[in-house]
């Protein structure tokens, strides 16, 4: 008999439950005979059915063929039958399917058994449970001794609760197998499936004594927060190439024909000789197999995603929120393929370089409806603007999370090759070189034949000249110099503008949830009793909020705790009052996103949720967020904060930034103007508002200060001898001046002074970043510019050009 060929023929679970040595011991210790082979043959018939299967079906196989040798993963959803006796093992499993062959083996071969004696003593379950290494909601890991090797393991048992359902059972047995036949070296090892002492289903596996990804981004991100930097086991380097290791192994899987489906940091672990696993394959699906029953039971629905963010979600959505490509979010499972792990990865990849989470929201809904409108955050680092992300790599994480799969890469392969480019300081597929920088390249990797050729001219020359090498020797160092000061002063500004899109992309994000939760409940909400203020009560001292107090900016009284509410001439207030009990419920949001707003542009932070922000500061007097608008259709508005200015006729239709969204759809920055009703420069953000039939609705607004925006973006240290640091809009004209060296006479309204450069009018239209020289009030001066986006703004500096000159010229030698 071929034994080796008849357990190759055997599924994993199956064959990993016979050890023929130990049989054999046991069956001689039972009384068979050392060289009865017919016997032993048919003692383990009975113990072991699948391996008298597995003998038949090699005896019926065609010339030629072999069971035991395929290049894909095999998939059971039958159960060994050592587990269709689980006390919680439902109606037709494994039991319904074995029993019938099982009786007819053991009768026609128990006459050849030799009546058996009892057994040593040995336990059933031979592993010892030392501790709990995890818990989900489909099972526990457990750390576990092996009794009989003396090692530890991790025990993975299914939960009580999910063994009562047999699309649990059929999942828990699919990750089984399937990674045990993942043979790759960054993909934690299988031993055997187990019968826990519970009756529940089990298995062992290596256990990876280390940390997972997620505490190892926790371990960066107090680094940068108590003001260091990362170690060495912390670098960006390094930090890749851990990471490419998962894409080895996940690119291995795919050749076999495996999706992962729940790739996230808490997923991947990092062992204490820097080996790299990827675990828990629970949501892993054959590219042969059709998503079953399996993924839609004993798991939540999508309508009730309130789990965090970073939790694994199942039912029609499947996977993780925080780490799932646009179709997953969308519920497309029968669509998932290999570039959906990819988009997984990229948004892995895009954490570890930024140590932002890729999607913002509060919740895991939140998140989930970012993550399938595609609404990635921009690619800018938590912690620092500078030195910034290199482009190279930013196109990287671009292309492998591109919102459509037809634009990511080819494969994981191709994606893994390409930020290995960029590791090795070659060009990546996803930002093709020019042609200066394929000939840089060239330099840089024949640095030493083009430094010996250079040497090799100036030998030549001799001394004769000496003194003209010299020479030009010092003008190069002065125009070295002299480049490096405008590229210091470039990137300066390129970091102010990174700020500025980053605080405005914020606010977009902040607005647009807002708007989003306006529609949903003016639609599906419920009115709410909860207390409001019309504008007549405003005025009223007996009926007025309690905290209505005197505000400098506005000349007038303002509430922080409560909005006002109007309604346009000819409308009963007990006509609006449905609307508004509904919109009541938003009140508290509402004040929420005006306070963090305002707390994430005076401080500077990348994330208006961050809770650990100093949230010090007067919203009242200079909150750079004058007020946040919500103005429907029919004309009821509301104004947060509250303010008793607003006229008893108040329309918000006839209000500018009602007018600026003109039909569209997305959020919309409109030109800075002088507000006839406040007296205030006002700097509108517009985001329309359409109800759930697709019917326009109305308009929900943040106006914004642009005298208090300058303050907290432009000024910064690096900055600090310019002449004046401007903001400028994509007309020319000046939307906020660090020092107002502009005066009215140069402005085309007596509000919005214009920038008189012409060269920057001739840039206007190229976007990007750069540095001119230029006369301003005859005075020489250099001009660095960079474009925000996607407003076309620019962040503009006036320095002297004979101060940066003069910081230029070489130092003479002594």
């Amino acid at each position: 008999m071929d034994w080796r060929r008849i357990l190759n023929a055997l599924p994993p679970d199956k064959r990993s439950a016979i050890n023929l040595p130990a049989a054999l011991q046991r069956f001689r210790s039972e009384g068979g005979g050392a060289t009865d082979q017919t016997g032993f043959e048919a003692w383990l018939a009975e113990r072991y059915p699948a391996f008298f299967d597995a003998q038949r079906t090699l005896a019926a196989a065609p010339p030629g063929t072999d069971p035991a040798r395929s290049n894909e993963v095999e998939i059971s959803t039958v159960w060994p039958a050592r587990f269709a006796a689980s006390p919680s093992a439902s109606t037709g499993d494994a039991r319904t399917l074995f029993d019938d062959a099982r009786t007819r083996i053991s009768e026609r071969l128990r006459a050849h058994l030799p009546t058996p004696s009892a057994p040593p003593d040995k336990p059933d379950f031979p592993y010892v449970l030392l501790g709990i290494a995890g818990k989900g909601g489909m099972g526990t890991v457990h750390i576990a001794k092996d009794a009989e090797l003396l090692r530890r393991v991790a025990l993975k048992e299914l939960s009580a609760e999910a063994d009562v359902a047999a699309s649990a059972r059929t999942r828990f047995l699919r990750e089984a197998q399937i990674t045990a036949q993942l043979d790759h070296p960054n993909i934690v090892p299988v031993y055997a499936l187990e019968l826990a002492p519970g009756g529940t289903p089990a298995y062992t596996m290596k256990l990876v004594e280390g940390k997972n990804f997620q505490t190892w981004l926790s371990e960066m991100r107090d680094l940068y927060s108590s003001g260091g930097q990362p170690d060495e086991a912390h670098s960006l380097v390094v930090r890749i190439e851990h990471f490419l290791k998962v894409c080895d192994a996940i690119s291995y899987a795919h050749d076999k024909g495996v999706i992962h489906r729940d790739l996230k940091p808490a997923n991947l672990m990092l062992g204490r000789h820097n080996e790299v696993y990827v675990m828990d394959w629970g949501l892993c699906r054959a590219s042969q197999q059709a998503d079953e029953d399996a993924d839609r039971s004993f798991v939540i629905s999508s309508a009730d995603v309130s789990g965090g963010a970073s939790d694994t979600q199942a039912g029609d959505v499947v996977g993780t929120p925080k780490y799932m490509s646009p179709e997953q979010a969308q519920g497309k499972n029968l669509q998932l393929d290999a570039r959906s792990d990819q988009c997984a990865l990229g948004l892995i990849l895009y954490e570890l370089v930024t140590l932002n989470p890729p999607y913002d929201g509060r919740t895991a809904y939140e998140v989930l409806v970012n993550a399938a409108a595609a609404k990635r955050r921009p690619v800018v680092h938590a912690f620092q603007r500078r030195p910034a992300i290199p482009r190279e790599l930013v196109a990287v994480i671009e292309r492998a999370t591109a919102a459509q799969p037809d634009d990511r890469y080819a494969s994981v392969a191709a994606f893994a090759a390409d930020l290995r480019n960029y590791l090795r300081g070659n060009a990546v597929l996803a930002r093709p070189d020019t042609q200066w920088q394929r000939a840089q390249r060239a330099v840089a990797r024949h640095r030493q034949s083009v430094l010996s050729g250079i040497l090799g001219l100036i030998a030549l020359g001799g001394v004769a000249i000496g003194a003209l090498l010299w020479q030009q020797q010092r003008a190069l160092e002065a125009q070295k110099l002299h480049e490096e000061s405008l590229l210091r002063l470039r990137d300066a500004v390129a970091a102010v503008s990174d700020n500025v899109q980053t605080r405005m992309i914020e606010i977009e994000g902040a607005m647009q949830n807002l708007a989003d939760s306006v529609a949903q409940i003016d639609s599906l909400g419920r009115p709410s009793d909860t207390r409001f203020y019309w504008q007549r009560e405003f005025l009223d001292a007996q009926g007025a909020p309690p905290d209505l107090a005197a505000n400098a900016r506005l000349g007038g009284r303002i509430s922080l705790n409560w909005p006002v509410w109007t309604l346009p001439v000819g409308m009963n207030e007990n006509d609006a009052l449905p609307t508004i009990r509904k919109l009541t419920a938003l009140q508290g949001f509402r004040r929420d996103i005006y306070h963090r707003i305002a707390v994430a542009i005076r401080n500077g932070t990348s994330d208006i949720y961050a809770a650990d922000v100093d949230d010090r500061g007067d919203d009242a007097q200079d909150n750079p967020l004058s007020a946040i608008e919500i103005g429907l259709a029919d004309g009821i508005a509301s104004r947060y904060p509250g303010w008793d200015g607003l006229p008893a006729d108040y329309d918000p239709r006839l209000q500018p930034w009602y007018g600026i969204v003109q039909n569209g759809r997305a959020p919309i920055w409109g030109d800075a103007y002088h507000s006839e009703l406040t007296r205030q420069a006002e700097l509108p953000l517009s985001v329309p508002l359409y109800d759930v039939d697709n019917h326009f609705r109305g308009v929900v607004a943040a106006l914004l200060d642009p005298d208090l925006m300058v303050h907290s973006l432009l000024d910064v240290p690096r900055l600090k001898d310019a002449i004046d640091v401007l903001l400028v809009d994509a007309k020319g004209r000046v939307l906020a001046s660090l020092h107002h060296v502009l005066g009215a006479d140069e402005a085309e309204s007596s509000h919005r002074p214009r920038l008189p450069l012409p060269e920057l009018d001739q840039l206007q239209q190229r976007r990007g970043t750069g540095v001119i020289e230029t006369e301003f009030r005859g005075q020489r001066v250099v001009l660095a510019f960079d474009t925000v986006a996607p407003m076309g703004w620019r962040v503009v500096s006036i320095t002297d050009a004979a101060s940066l000159a003069q910081a230029s010229t070489p130092t003479p030698a002594r």
